[in-house]
């Protein structure tokens, strides 16, 4: 169930950054579309689907989407 889960978050988060696929690797300033409406619909989405609130603190040290991942993993107790 969580590999589902994940692999349906990073669709979710392509979809929005209008991308065919993201992948860990991907820092998230590079990407063209991450922008402030992007990142609140992405944290809007991880919200709502995982339950999972993200400070502005923890937002200011994602550096790839993999950070962003892991952030959600940890906070669903799935590391």
């Amino acid at each position: 169930r969580w590999g589902y889960l994940m692999h349906a978050l990073y669709e979710k988060i392509a979809e929005i950054l209008e991308l065919d696929e993201v992948v860990d690797s991907d820092k998230v300033d590079d990407l063209e579309n991450w922008d402030s409406l992007s990142v609140f619909s992405i944290l809007a989405h991880i919200n709502t689907e995982y339950d999972v609130t993200i400070s502005t603190e923890e937002m200011e040290r994602i550096v790839t989407i993999g950070d962003l991942v892991l952030i959600v993993a940890q906070k669903t107790g799935n590391t």
